[in-house]
């Protein structure tokens, strides 16, 4: 699930399928020995990612449902209160004020952040949140039957540039929010973009695996990979 693979496993097959993610929810809540929400929210505050929300719905729990307090819930509704409008844009680039359906929490959607927090959680794992054994096998795709490597590595997406491997993930949301993170593993450094419209995503088949197509990426990598 994790590498958006399926099939044998000496041959697998990549397709970029997010709502196969969905069981490792439940997989997360067994382990913790409480709900994925909860999960979640535990590893935001031990990154201290203090304005990041468990997805927008999470308000509208009364405490003490799974765990939360009426501070942490009046925390969050604080920093949803301070969102940007979103927008989407028309195929003649024109951009309309798009209005906020309440999301709940996946294992593959939900989670607001900010480029702070997100900082907060690349440095987490340059400093060994995880250990590196297991990070460089997820920043190590599989590979298909004649051996190339897949698009997808454990979580992130895996490809080289300039002989140089570069991992990296993205988001986007129908009405009208998108991410983009990008890292340079060896050089320690990384590239965080949020927006309040789809344009850091969409038109952009990123789910094919190359983050080249993206203007922003490439501008980054040409400024650091040359």
């Amino acid at each position: 699930m994790l590498s958006h693979t399926s099939g044998a496993p000496g041959a697998p097959t990549y397709a970029f399928r997010p709502e196969r993610l969905g069981p490792i929810a439940a997989a997360i809540a067994t382990c913790t020995e409480t709900t994925y929400r909860s999960a979640v929210a535990a590893f935001l505050d031990q990154l201290a990612m203090i304005d990041s929300v468990p997805a927008s719905d999470v308000v509208a729990l009364t405490p003490p449902a799974e765990g939360f307090t009426a501070s942490a819930l009046q925390r969050y509704g604080d920093v949803l209160r301070q969102q940007a409008t979103p927008y989407t844009i028309d195929a003649r680039g024109r951009a309309t004020p798009s209005s906020r359906i309440p999301s709940t929490l996946t294992p593959g959607s939900g989670l607001i952040s900010t480029v702070r927090d997100l900082e907060q959680f690349d440095l987490a794992l340059k400093n060994g949140i995880v250990p590196s054994d297991w990070l460089a096998r997820a920043w190590t795709p599989p590979t298909d039957a004649a051996g190339r490597p897949l698009p997808h590595g454990y979580g992130w997406f895996v490809q080289a540039y300039n002989g140089e491997r570069i991992v990296w993930q993205f988001g986007v949301n129908d009405n009208g929010t998108s991410s983009l993170m990008l890292s340079i593993p060896r050089r320690g450094l990384t590239l965080i973009l949020l927006a309040n419209s789809p344009g850091l995503a969409r038109p952009l088949p990123l789910s094919d695996g190359d983050i080249t197509v993206s203007p922003f990426a490439r501008l980054f990598l040409s400024i650091f990979l040359r």
